[in-house]
């Protein structure tokens, strides 16, 4: 068969050369003059967060590619923020191409396979194929999370969706101070330099590959996918940008909303008569606060403005090199946000997200202590409600949610001397389907019927290039469904039905409400009880959507499908054997130390009295547990979020070979833990409260601890200075309870 990369020899060969005739197959070349494609994509901003839409936090570098394009005010996303990679990337539904909800969350069904089908080839492909250069940096967050290994699979890593380079993380957030990357195929260790900021890492290495890439083929286009980790949790930027903050914000959020809805009704961002939507439910009025829970709110906020600052910044050193490489203005440019701004942070926000995203309780006391460090490397926090219902301003709702908070979100698009009037709004609703339809027309590229032997769906999306291209065109009939976790919401022609739905509830039986969005842009006036026919209508259209686009069948379960391992490649495995100079393996696909039991043994070759070093490692500074060897003893410490559980062993260990190992037996919400030298017990403790769920994602490393210390007892990598052979984690998997009480406290949390 044919095939675009090798194709069938159009030449004809003899016996010697002078018998035959040469064929070159042909240079894959794009039509002339297709631009250069960059898409820049922030995650969990919301729609008045960028300066541009309303908030007075500083962009200069967006604002200045919204003054000189287009801004969209009526554009649309899924609720969360792999199913709106999905659609961004292929111009389909994400319960079509299988990412009905993030990675990590596999159902068993077609929609929620948590991998992009292969029917549904990225734009990446598509455009590679016609010669462009293809790279990728940040956030992936498309692939399964059981894939996450040194060994892969690698088939929904993003150099198998046709990327020729790739630099970031592959999971749904990370530190920014100590990332968990990757280098194309390969896990790497993160830089350790002073100052290290993922986000200012990602920017250089686009720089460094364009920069190859006009040097060795400057007539060839690229297109970049940059997909930065802010402004997702945890929120971390560098000093300056903490401090131009401060005291921004000591008139809370209740003002802010009302200063940023004015700024947005003054640019024509929201039409005349938007009313701005009430606080939502369980966000306090700003005055019932007392003088130190305003200190404290106040302070996430400013660390969220000077991180969102910091990241335009990066976006104004991507620009600067575009026109120090001399294509800025033949480079298309989109700038938007997966989802609305996140409200996981609870009432009171956190120090550290991964207590809310392991369903455990936050007060304000327990991060009043840390409040000068909050967004430096000591602290991994995230906002709390009320500024997160400020980011989604005039809108209520949050991110996860099928209402306006949940999914609009802006959009900023550039392209010198293309676009229609610079400056500009367009108006109409608009999805994130619709970007890569229009990349290919923008390219002149038609979607291929088969890509690599797959035949592929259609597209779903609709090309904006008109609209960039050209003025703003009158409303045009359009359908879009929303659905997550069981929210379900639907757009007809200038209207939307959406539910509010609480894990459990019948969805035959829950409420709907009915907006009219052309003259109700943030859902205040519910018309359910005005206009129960049209209700019926757009409820029976929400079904036949859902059954073409594969959403069914619904499912709201959250992280009981997270800790189901059915068809994995870890399935039903109980022995994990780890061999020294392995890289780390994400908690996903490692051994489930959560388990209700494990024993993790370890064998050193040949330990000598002056050795010493990180043996296995679980997690990070924000979660986790080591082992290793100090002064001759053997250590453990468990850390619960920033408690430590603290085991040594009083006697230095025996020289020679020797095996270790921990003992572990869960109680509910606690456990018990033993140390042994060989046979014998050398130390016992217990730790109250364990890590139920998630530890942040650094998984497991053997020999060191490279990426996060999960001790401040040592600097990392603190790699064990003698030979370490191997180690081997034995699981009893037996109970699920924990995973169960896990779950549902998360459920209850949102």
């Amino acid at each position: 068969m044919d095939h675009p990369l090798e194709p069938e020899f159009g030449g004809r060969i003899g016996r010697t050369v002078s018998e035959s005739e040469p064929w070159w197959p042909p240079l894959r070349l794009p039509p002339a003059g297709a631009p250069n494609v960059v898409m820049v994509v922030l995650d969990d901003v919301g729609y008045a967060q960028v300066g541009c839409y309303g908030s007075d936090i500083s962009t200069p570098a967006i604002d200045t590619l919204a003054a000189e394009g287009l801004r969209f005010t009526n554009f649309h996303v899924t609720p969360l923020c792999s199913p709106t990679r999905a659609c961004l990337l292929t111009g389909r539904n994400h319960h079509s191409v299988g990412m009905g909800m993030i990675t990590g969350f596999p159902s068993g069904f077609p929609s929620g396979r948590e991998s992009v089908s292969k029917r549904a080839a990225m734009v990446s492909e598509v455009l590679r194929r016609r010669g462009y250069g293809t790279y990728a940096t940040g956030k992936w967050h498309l692939a399964p999370m059981g894939d996450m290994t040194p060994a892969g699979p690698f088939e929904h890593w993003p150099l198998s969706h046709g990327f020729d380079r790739f630099y970031g993380f592959l999971g749904g957030e990370t530190d920014q101070y100590r990332p968990n990357l990757v280098s194309d195929n390969r896990i790497i260790v993160p830089p350790r330099t002073d100052g290290y900021h993922v986000s200012e890492d990602l920017v250089d290495q686009c720089i460094e590959m364009l920069a190859g890439h006009r040097s060795a083929t400057p007539g060839r286009p690229f297109f970049l996918y940059l997909a930065f980790g802010a402004c997702h949790g945890p929120h971390q930027a560098p000093e300056p940008y903490l401090r131009h903050y401060r005291g921004a914000y000591d008139d809370g959020w209740d003002a802010a909303r009302s200063r940023w809805f004015a700024r947005q009704l003054d640019m024509g961002l929201v039409p005349e008569g938007t009313g701005l939507a009430p606080r939502n439910p369980g966000v306090p009025a700003w005055e019932s606060l007392s003088g130190a829970e305003r200190r404290l709110l106040a302070r996430y906020q400013e660390v969220f403005a000077g991180f969102l600052e910091h990241t335009d910044a990066q976006i104004g050193r991507l620009m600067a090199a575009l026109e120090w490489l001399g294509c800025a203005d033949d480079t298309l440019t989109f700038v938007l946000s997966d989802n609305g701004a996140a409200g996981e942070g609870g009432p009171a926000g956190s120090w550290n997200e991964l207590i809310h995203m392991n369903g455990l309780p936050v007060t304000v006391e327990d991060s009043m202590d840390r409040i000068d460090r909050i967004g430096g490397p000591d602290t991994y926090p995230l906002y709390p409600i009320g500024w997160a219902q400020a980011g989604n301003t005039p809108c209520k709702w949050y991110k996860h949610h099928t209402f306006g908070g949940g999914v609009r979100a802006p959009l900023v698009v550039h392209w010198p001397g293309r676009i229609g009037d610079p400056g500009g709004f367009r108006r109409n609703f608009r999805h994130a389907i619709d970007v890569a339809p229009t990349i290919l027309e923008a390219c002149r590229i038609e979607a291929p019927d088969e890509v690599a032997g797959v035949a592929q769906m259609p597209v779903h999306g609709q090309s904006l290039l008109d609209e960039v291209t050209g003025p703003d065109g009158p409303p045009e009939p359009r359908t879009q469904y929303f659905e997550m976790k069981g929210h379900r919401g639907l757009y007809h022609d200038g209207w939307k039905a959406v539910t509010f739905h609480h894990p459990g509830d019948d969805f035959d039986t829950e409420a709907w409400e009915l907006y009219h969005l052309t003259d109700d842009f943030s859902e205040l006036t519910d018309l359910a009880g005005e206009r129960p026919d049209l209700l019926a209508r757009m409820k029976e259209l929400w079904w036949v959507e859902a059954a073409k686009h594969g959403v069914l069948p619904l499912d709201d379960r959250f992280l009981e499908r997270a800790q189901d391992r059915t068809g994995t490649l870890s399935e039903g495995v109980r022995r994990f054997v780890y061999f020294r100079g392995m890289p780390r393996i994400h908690e996903s696909a490692a051994a489930d130390v959560r388990a209700p039991g494990f024993r993790l043994t370890a064998r050193l070759e040949s330990h000598a009295a002056t050795d010493e070093g990180v043996i296995v490692s679980f997690g990070g500074r924000f979660g986790g547990f080591v082992l290793f060897v100090r002064d001759g003893g053997l250590v453990f410490e468990y850390n619960s979020f920033g408690e430590i559980t603290r085991l040594a062993c009083p006697d230095p260990l025996p020289v020679g070979e020797v095996t270790v190992s921990i003992e572990w037996k869960r109680h509910a919400g606690a456990a018990d833990v033993a140390l042994h030298v060989g046979e014998e017990v050398a130390a016992t403790g217990h730790v109250d409260r364990i890590v139920p769920y998630y530890s942040g994602g650094n998984g497991i490393e053997i020999g060191g601890n490279w990426v996060s210390a999960v001790s401040d007892t040592y600097q990392r990598p603190f790699a064990y200075t003698g030979r370490l052979d191997r180690v081997i984690v034995d699981v009893d998997a037996s109970d699920t309870e924990h995973h169960t009480e896990v779950a549902r406290a998360n459920l209850r949390a949102e």
